[in-house]
């Protein structure tokens, strides 16, 4: 493989992944953590985005669910239980759908460090993240 189809890979990578509500350096260790190719990663949680888009009431419903908005992005540190229910997994499936979940809960906390918003992700609070279309922080 050349140095020009290298550096075209990961371009084409970033762009993907900058239409997502996710770092790249994010994206990049879970993928690497997990085992699964970056560009399939960045697939994945493109999905689940376009997926989540308008269901944010959903991630809100539950008491002991906490949000923040950070630069067009809203984390969600839920219960195991509405990740189960809301993320439509299904649509990526296997070894991707739990490295979706790790970027989703990576991204959360990263978010809500950076809002210097204390909230404890334990064994049962993992993260959602889905990006903010204007007409969605209005209401």
């Amino acid at each position: 493989m050349s140095d020009d189809t290298t550096a075209s890979d990961s371009s084409d990578a970033s762009d993907t992944v900058r239409t997502t509500p996710f770092d790249e350096r994010v994206v990049e260790e879970t993928a690497e953590n997990a085992g699964v190719d970056v560009d399939d990663l960045t697939d994945a949680l493109s999905i689940l985005d376009a997926s989540l888009r308008g269901h944010h009431s959903d991630l809100e419903s539950d008491e002991s669910s906490e949000y923040v908005t950070v630069d067009d992005r809203r984390a969600y540190a839920v219960p195991q239980h509405l990740w189960d229910d809301v993320v439509p997994t299904s649509d990526v499936g296997g070894d991707l759908a739990t490295a979706a979940k790790e970027a989703h809960t990576r991204q959360a906390k990263l978010l809500f460090d950076s809002a210097v918003e204390s909230v404890q992700f334990d064994d049962e609070t993992v993260g959602v993240v889905i990006g903010v279309d204007t007409a969605e922080e209005m209401v």
